[in-house]
């Protein structure tokens, strides 16, 4: 991982005690920017999109890392969903400079996916601000953070939104 983006991993809990993890890289966007900041930029727009994530699955979060423990943001699940499994994944691709990156989220919610389909309804509520926040970044006072792909590339559109299965 190039040393100036940082990797935040959420460890994700289903109602049978079974985890999944879900990784995001971030990158810094003004390079001009102090690095003692750049932890504090990655750690507020974690507070943004986690929540946004934990709108969308039935399971629990219940760790999230960059570089050591990180207190979860407030407000947040406490305990996995009846019918939450970490196979059921949300599956996001998303445009970079040069390629795309894909995010897989465990115990994806079916209320989120179009009647019919295995698409995702990127225009829900919850869907809708997450993608907005992969690709924008944080719009906290700390705005120079937002996720990359694993070569320092900004995401900058979203390609696909599907449902998918993930033996775990």
């Amino acid at each position: 991982m190039p040393t100036n983006s940082w990797q935040a991993t959420l460890t994700i809990k289903d109602e049978a005690g079974k985890t999944a993890f879900f990784r995001i890289l971030f990158e810094l966007l003004d390079e001009d920017v102090p690095a003692d900041i750049t932890f504090d930029n990655v750690v507020s727009a974690l507070d943004e999109i986690v929540p946004y994530i934990d709108g969308m699955i039935n399971g629990e979060i219940t760790n999230m890392t960059l570089g050591r423990s990180l207190p979860l943001p407030a407000g947040i699940k406490t305990f996995p969903l009846s019918a939450s499994d970490v196979e059921e994944r949300g599956t996001f691709t998303f445009k970079s400079l040069y390629g795309r990156v894909t995010y897989r989220i465990p115990t994806f919610k079916d209320s989120l996916i179009v009647a019919g389909t295995n698409l995702i309804d990127i225009t829900d509520a919850l869907v809708a601000p997450f993608v907005f926040r992969m690709i924008d970044g944080s719009s906290t006072p700390l705005e120079n953070t937002r996720p990359c792909d694993n070569r320092d590339d900004s995401i900058y559109a979203l390609i696909e939104a599907y449902e998918s299965f993930k033996r775990s």
